[in-house]
Formats: C-alpha cells, sequence, structure tokens
C-alpha cells in the first residue's frame, strides 16, 4: 500500500511540467532508500540468492516477475522523457530500486514455495553463484 501510494507520487511528478506554478509532492531520497533498505533486508534472507533463477517457478512469483518488467519498462520510457523533458529529482532511482524490490518479491515467494526456479544445476565450481540486486 505505501509503494502504490508513492506511485502516486511518482505519477504526478512526471505529469507536471517543470516550472508549474504548484508542483506535485515530491519523489524524495527517504522513498528511494526505503526501497532500498527493504531490498538490503531481502537479500539478507538465507536462500533467496543462491543461484540464478528462472523467473515464473511458481506462479505468485511469475506476477511479480510480470510487475517488474512493466516497472523496468516504465524505467526506459522515463529515461526518453528526461532527454527532452527535466525530470523531477530521483524518478528514475526510485523506479530503478523497485524494480529490484520487485525481482526480490519474486524470488522470495519461490523460496516459499520451494520452486524449483534454479537457471543451473547445482555443482562443485568455484566462483559466486548470484548478483546483488543491483
Amino acid at each position: 500500500l505505501a509503494i502504490q501510494r508513492e506511485l502516486f507520487q511518482v505519477a504526478a511528478a512526471l505529469a507536471t511540467p517543470a516550472g508549474a506554478r504548484k508542483g506535485p509532492a515530491p519523489v524524495t531520497q527517504a522513498m528511494v532508500d526505503g526501497l532500498t533498505a527493504q531490498v538490503h533486508a531481502l537479500e539478507a534472507v538465507s536462500g533467496l540468492l543462491s543461484d540464478w533463477s528462472v523467473p515464473g517457478g511458481d506462479p505468485a512469483g511469475a506476477f511479480y516477475d510480470l510487475a517488474r518488467t512493466v516497472c523496468r519498462r516504465a524505467e526506459r520510457c522515463v529515461v526518453r522523457l528526461g532527454e527532452v523533458e527535466e525530470l523531477a529529482p530521483h524518478v528514475l532511482a526510485y523506479l530503478n530500486r523497485l524494480s529490484d524490490l520487485l525481482w526480490l518479491f519474486g524470488r522470495k515467494l519461490e523460496v516459499e514455495a520451494k520452486a524449483q526456479a534454479a537457471l543451473r544445476e547445482l555443482n562443485d565450481k568455484p566462483g559466486p553463484r548470484w548478483s546483488r540486486a543491483w
């Protein structure tokens, strides 16, 4: 619910022209930091980042993967908008962090459902098996 409310602020920031008499509620660094804190908390969940995963290992997780895809598409649209219009501060960072969080929510649901979504077969090769969300 909090993220949905913040997305209204993001939408208002994008819809309000630069120099408008009454600007929208700002997208703040604190909003970005809040998402980042959630990302860090989920990254610390045991087993969540044990390997690269194939999205869709669990139906509920697949919905988060779809939401992440839509968020990334919105982020690319905002990048293009920023080439011709001045963007409100923190909008791009917020969308980027949100897509990271959505990806992690999907992985968390897969772990909880014990979905077999690992991209690779487990083996004895050394080296990292995963990458943090960002």
